[in-house]
C-alpha cells in the first residue's frame, strides 16, 4: 500500500447514491471480490505471512478475556487464511477457511484425531472459547453473495470508501433469519476493506466490524502495510472484541500442502523472523 489520492468524489458527510456509475460500482465490487478467492497455491515458495494475534473480548460487565493464537496466509489471495488457537497447555484449535463462490470451513482440535467440516449454524460459533469471534467474521462469505448492490459513496473512518449491500442467500437465511443483509464498506483508492456491518430485520445495525489501525512492516529495502487492528462489536450485548496483530513474518513462502484441510494437525513451518509492534 502507498500513498495516494481518492479517485472518485465522495461527499465529506453524509452517503451520495449518485458518485458511481453502474458499471463503476460492478467495476469496484468485482476487483474487491478477486481478492478473496479461495484457490489453494499452484506451487511450492508462494509468498506469504504469518502473523501472532491477540483476540480480547470487553464485555458489557465482567472481566475481559484474552486468547492468542496465529494467522497464516498469502499475500495473492485473502480468501485462504489458516488460524491457531492454544486450549488450555496440552490442546490447540486449528481452523482453514477458504472463500469463494463455494466457501469451505475446516476444524480440527488436537485430541480430537478428525477434521471436521463446520456447516450451517456453526459458522457462526465462537472461533475460540469464549470469543465473539465465528468463521462467518473471519471468512466474510458475503463478499461473494450473488444478490448484491451499489448503496452509495461516504466517508468511513476517515476515508473516502464505497458501501455495497449483500442479501444473504437461502441457505444463510435458513440459519440466520435475523440477517437482513450485510452492508461492506470498501476504501476508494485500495480496494481495501474497511467496515462491515450486519443489519436485522428492523433495518438496524446489530453488529459491526471495523478496520480502526494499519502497520507498517519494513523488510530491508521493501515493506508491507498490514492490518493491525480490528475491533467487532455487537450493538445489541455491547460487547466488543478486538483482534490485534502483535507480531509479523512478512517474507514466508507456501506451498498447496499447508492450506489443505489434512494438515490441519501441524503447524506450518515458519522461517521468520518475527516482527513485534508496540
Amino acid at each position: 500500500m502507498t500513498e495516494g489520492w481518492a479517485a472518485t468524489r465522495v461527499p465529506a458527510r453524509g452517503i451520495d447514491p449518485k458518485a458511481l456509475k453502474v458499471e463503476q460500482a460492478s467495476e469496484r465490487w468485482e476487483n474487491f471480490r478477486k481478492q478473496f478467492r479461495g484457490v489453494l497455491p499452484q506451487a511450492e515458495g508462494e509468498s506469504g505471512f504469518a502473523f501472532l494475534a491477540r483476540l480480547q473480548k470487553f464485555p458489557r460487565r465482567g472481566e475481559v478475556i484474552t486468547r492468542k493464537g496465529s494467522l497464516y496466509g498469502v499475500w495473492s489471495d485473502q480468501g485462504l487464511l489458516r488460524m491457531e488457537f492454544p486450549v488450555g497447555e496440552e490442546k490447540t484449535i486449528s481452523v482453514l477457511l477458504r472463500n469463494g463462490p463455494k466457501p469451505e470451513v475446516w476444524r480440527f482440535e488436537s485430541g480430537e484425531g478428525e477434521t471436521r467440516r463446520l456447516e450451517g449454524a456453526d459458522w457462526f460459533a465462537p472461533l475460540a472459547p469464549d470469543i465473539d469471534y465465528s468463521a462467518f467474521d473471519a471468512l466474510m462469505p458475503f463478499v461473494h453473495w450473488e444478490n448484491f448492490s451499489y448503496v452509495g459513496s461516504g466517508r468511513v473512518i476517515g476515508r473516502p470508501a464505497h458501501l455495497f449491500k449483500c442479501v444473504p442467500p437461502k441457505e444463510v437465511q435458513d440459519v440466520r433469519p435475523d440477517l437482513s443483509y450485510v452492508r461492506v464498506a470498501v476504501d476508494d483508492t485500495y480496494d481495501a476493506l474497511l467496515r462491515v456491518e450486519l443489519f436485522g430485520k428492523r433495518g438496524v445495525v446489530e453488529r459491526k466490524f471495523s478496520v480502526v489501525g494499519f502497520k507498517k512492516v519494513p523488510t530491508g529495502e521493501n515493506h508491507y502495510w498490514i492490518v493491525k487492528t480490528i475491533d467487532l462489536v455487537d450493538l445489541r450485548s455491547r460487547d466488543k472484541t478486538r483482534l490485534r496483530i502483535e507480531a509479523a513474518a512478512v517474507e514466508e513462502t507456501f506451498g498447496p500442502e499447508a492450506f489443505r484441510k489434512e494438515s490441519l494437525d501441524r503447524s506450518p513451518q515458519i522461517k521468520g523472523p518475527y516482527v513485534f509492534f508496540d
